[in-house]
C-alpha cells in the first residue's frame, strides 16, 4: 500500500452547543452535539467521541497552527488530535481549533490558557443562544494509505476511509448527492462528509466514510452507490 500525505479540507454540517462553564470567561467554545450522526444517530453521548471547538479572534495560518500543536505536543502540554477549523454560523465565519479526545469539559480551560501562552487571542462570546447549526470546514494534512484505485484509509484516525469522485462537487451538490446515496441504502449505517484532497497540485472531491470496523469491500460498495447516483445527477 502506498502511504500519502495530502493537504485537504473536510466539509460537513454539525449541531453545536456553546460551552458556558469551565472555560475562560466570556470566550467562545463549542461542543459537537451528535458527532458522526449518520453512524451514531441519537445514541447517548457516552457512546460517541467528544469534539470541542476553541475559537480565536483571527484566521491563523495553517502552518502556524500546525507548528503550535507540534510544539505543545513536544512540551507534553497536549496529547490529542487538534486541527484548524472554520465555522460558518448564519453566514458569519469563526476561526479556531477542533479538539478530539478531550477528557470532558474540565480540560478546556487549561487548553485555552495554553493557546494564549503561545500567542493566540481567544474569541469573545457574542451569542445568547446555546444551540447552533454550523457549516464546518476543517483544514489539515491527511495521512492516508491507498488500498485500491481511488480508495484510501486514514493512518491517523481510526475508522475513516475516503474515495475519490469522478467530478468536483460544491457543497450544495454534495448535499443532494448524499441524500440520494442514502435514500435507498439497505446496508450498514455510516457517516459521510465531503472532502477536497490535493493530488499533484490539483484538488479532487472525495467522500469521507466513518464506521467502526471498516473494510475495503464495504467502502467499495458505498463508493459504487455514490457513483451511480452521481451519474443520474449529471
Amino acid at each position: 500500500m502506498d502511504n500519502l500525505e495530502l493537504h485537504g479540507n473536510l466539509f460537513k454540517r454539525e449541531s453545536l452547543n456553546r460551552v458556558v462553564e469551565d472555560i475562560v470567561p466570556d470566550t467562545l467554545v463549542f461542543e459537537v452535539i451528535n458527532p458522526f450522526y449518520g453512524y451514531y444517530g441519537d445514541k447517548s453521548k457516552a457512546n460517541t467521541p467528544l469534539y470541542f471547538y476553541i475559537m480565536f479572534t483571527k484566521n491563523y495560518p495553517l502552518s502556524c497552527v500546525e507548528h503550535t500543536i507540534e510544539m505543545m505536543k513536544v512540551a507534553q502540554l497536549i496529547n490529542l488530535d487538534a486541527v484548524k477549523v472554520v465555522l460558518n454560523i448564519s453566514g458569519k465565519e469563526h476561526y479556531g481549533i477542533r479538539l478530539r479526545g478531550v477528557e470532558g469539559h474540565g480540560k478546556i480551560l487549561e487548553l485555552q490558557e495554553c493557546f494564549v501562552r503561545y500567542g493566540y487571542e481567544l474569541s469573545r462570546n457574542e451569542y445568547r443562544d446555546v444551540t447552533f447549526e454550523a457549516n464546518v470546514e476543517i483544514d489539515k494534512f491527511f495521512e492516508l494509505s491507498e488500498v485500491s484505485d481511488n480508495m484510501f484509509f486514514d493512518n491517523t484516525e481510526n475508522n475513516h476511509a475516503y474515495f475519490i469522485l469522478p467530478s468536483f462537487l460544491k457543497w450544495k451538490e454534495f448535499e443532494r448527492l448524499d441524500r440520494q446515496a442514502h435514500l435507498n441504502w439497505e446496508g450498514l449505517n455510516f457517516d459521510s462528509a465531503l472532502c477536497a484532497l490535493r493530488f499533484n497540485g490539483v484538488y479532487r472531491s472525495a467522500i469521507r466514510i466513518y464506521r467502526k470496523s471498516l473494510t475495503p469491500e464495504f467502502v467499495d460498495e458505498i463508493k459504487r452507490s455514490y457513483e451511480r447516483k452521481l451519474m443520474f445527477m449529471q
